[in-house]
């Protein structure tokens, strides 16, 4: 003799069984409407019926999905999850998780990330912060402080670079003279 199962198992099987009958049960029960919509003279009629009704479920599912999702009742829920520790404690243990770091890599290797980054390169929206950058006055003050630093060094290399060569040149010259040179007084 089997023994009893879990009362958990056993409602579930029940349930399964119930879900099983009843779609079997509406099966049958549509086998005259699935003949009547075949028929030649009430099938058109009974379809733009069952378009209709089809429509309107649509519709009722669409404002009943919009009901839910501006209630404060989902708002309080998702604030519930997000605050409790569990939650927590769960992204702790994905980020942790060898798996995700296989995925991210994975999505970097692939082509999307090369397309993402090409995509963004020539976005509008990327030319227009590269003006917004390039027109700020931080960077304009920026550049003209560093254009002046520059400046200034070039000035100070080349007038040290002129007067090596006019030392090289006058020593040239006054050996060839051979005239010494003064000393500085």
């Amino acid at each position: 003799m089997a023994a009893a199962g879990d009362p958990v198992d056993v409602a579930l099987g029940a349930a399964l069984l119930g879900a099983r009958t009843a779609r079997r049960a509406g099966r049958v029960a549509l086998i005259p409407a699935g003949l009547a919509l075949r028929a030649p003279v009430a099938g058109p009629v009974l379809r733009r019926r069952v378009d209709g009704l089809a429509a309107s479920g649509a519709g009722a599912r669409a404002r009943a999905r919009e009901a839910v999702l501006e209630s404060e009742e989902l708002d309080r829920l998702i604030c519930a999850v997000l605050e409790d520790e569990r939650t927590d404690q769960l992204v702790a243990r994905v980020l942790e998780s060898p798996g995700l770091e296989k995925l991210i890599v994975r999505v970097l290797e692939s082509r999307l990330v090369d397309e993402l980054t090409e995509r963004v390169l020539r976005s509008p929206e990327l030319e227009r912060v590269v003006e917004y950058v390039a027109s700020s006055p931080q960077v304009l003050d920026a550049v003209s402080h560093q254009t002046r630093s520059l400046a200034g060094e070039m000035a100070v290399n080349v007038r040290k670079r002129a007067e090596s060569v006019d030392d090289v040149a006058e020593r040239t010259v006054r050996s060839w003279l051979r005239r010494p040179r003064p000393q500085p007084t």
